[in-house]
């Protein structure tokens, strides 16, 4: 370390968040008194020390490592530095960006005043967890992260910059008042069961909820069941997709939204220029619809949906509300986009 080249350095208590940047020397001779010369084109490293934090390596997984990582109050990772890597219920692998969950209860909220939001405005909404990066998680047992009591403000159970992988086997409950869960790509896999839930189920809220709010590609594999559901909130929408959804054989999705108040139409599923493939099975259900206010289970825009091979959807509507002219829809189609039944059922 340093042009002294030694082997350790020492600092105390009064550096803590000061960091030092130290340059690898190569020694002039080996151990038997050869010359030692770096090739053409190779450089040393450097190592950076962060005083104060817990000396490991930043994950290299894929292209998009995790930088940013909080458990509800705890700090995991944080501008790439890893600070703990277990909980109560939970322990993470830096090496491989991957959160391991069994038996964890997550009730209380990270701390927005010391997360890096980086060039994101996040500020306005409160999160479970809150990640940038590609994370995957392994889930064992029955595992909860719900913060609908931890906050009036704008909740969301997960909130994640990046891809998610979610495998394993039992039940992984997102919770939130506004999300379940909201991010980029999602594979559900294995034999687990992720239900993401936005709103109570007994008390109204005036925000407009999505149990699943996707910017992406949706896979759901194996034998997995994914679960969007929202409550009692203002305009409610079970899964919401911007991308593509594919249900292979054996796998499942459900999608719920109940009535929440007068002011919002229900929609089941909604999908805004999406491509959706069911070889497996698709659940979709919506409450009754407010006054003057639509209700879709399924709702299409620009958007195209493909029953496949031994595939099937079911989808059903609530009531329409006491004005006439405003109706229900199992599905609701508009702005292009088809829909295609090959060998399925619908």
């Amino acid at each position: 370390l340093d042009e002294a080249n030694s082997d350790s350095a020492t600092f105390d208590s009064s550096q803590s968040g000061a960091s030092y940047t130290y340059k690898a020397k190569l020694p002039a001779t080996d151990s038997i008194g050869d010359e030692l010369v770096l090739e053409s084109g190779v450089s040393l490293p450097t190592i950076t020390v962060l005083v104060g934090a817990v000396p490991m390596l930043m994950s290299s997984r894929g292209t998009n490592p995790v930088t940013e990582l909080w458990i509800g109050p705890t700090k995991v990772v944080s501008e790439g530095a890893v600070y703990t890597t277990s909980g109560t219920g939970w322990s993470y692998d830096s090496s491989t960006c991957t959160l391991t969950l069994n038996g964890a209860n997550i009730s209380e909220l990270a701390p927005n005043a010391l997360i890096k939001f980086k060039n994101f405005d996040d500020t306005g909404n409160v999160y479970g967890i809150y990640c940038i990066g590609d994370l995957n998680i392994i889930n064992t047992g029955t595992n909860t992260i719900d913060i609908r009591d931890a906050s009036l403000d704008k909740s969301k159970g997960l909130k994640i910059y990046g891809n998610l992988t979610v495998t394993g086997s039992g039940k992984l409950t997102l919770a939130g008042l506004v999300r379940g869960i909201e991010g980029n790509d999602l594979t559900v896999k294995e034999n687990v069961e992720l239900e993401c839930i936005s709103s109570k189920e007994t008390e109204y809220t005036n925000y407009s909820g999505r149990g699943i709010s996707i910017y992406g590609a949706v896979i759901v594999s194996d034998k997995a069941h994914l679960i969007g559901r929202a409550n009692r909130g203002n305009e409610n929408t079970g899964i919401f997709l911007l991308g593509s959804m594919s249900i292979e054989s054996d796998a499942m999705v459900s999608a719920f939204a109940m009535y929440g108040s007068a002011g919002g139409n229900i929609k089941g599923f909604d999908a805004l220029n999406a491509n959706i493939e069911v070889n497996g099975k698709l659940i979709v259900e919506s409450g009754n619809a407010g006054d003057k206010r639509y209700g879709s289970g399924i709702f299409l825009m620009n958007s195209n949906l493909k029953v496949l091979g031994t595939g099937s959807v079911e989808v059903r509507a609530g009531n329409p509300g006491p004005t006439s002219g405003f109706g229900v829809y199992g599905v609701n189609a508009i702005g292009g986009g088809s829909i295609t039944i090959d060998g399925g059922g619908f």
